[in-house]
């Protein structure tokens, strides 16, 4: 039985889903140079940390587009009442994130 799921999202970024009970929890390997769409979280909260370097977001909303450099070990958080975001890795290395949906 496999309890790791791996997911590639158009070449961008690989989705690893680590099985827990109650959340979604994915560990997120982001490629040089990658990037997500624009995308919403389907009514769920989602909290995420960046491991060990920076990523760059866009946040747009009806009132607002924001750009944020995001950095490591902070917790950083979205949903659909927030607004739509799109994340991005601007360097010549991989990055990793952790994600969580409930």
């Amino acid at each position: 039985m496999r309890l790791i799921k791996k997911i590639n999202i158009n070449n961008q970024y690989i989705k690893y889903r680590i099985p827990f009970l109650k959340s979604e929890t994915y560990l997120i390997k982001w490629l040089p140079h990658s990037k997500s769409n624009f995308h919403g979280h389907k009514g769920k909260q989602c909290d995420f940390y960046i491991l060990g370097f920076y990523l760059e977001e866009i946040r747009k909303s009806k009132n607002f587009t924001k750009n944020h450099t995001l950095g490591p070990l902070q917790k950083f958080s979205i949903n659909d009442k927030i607004g739509q975001h799109k994340m991005i890795n601007p360097h010549d290395r991989v990055v990793w994130s952790l994600h969580k949906y409930y």
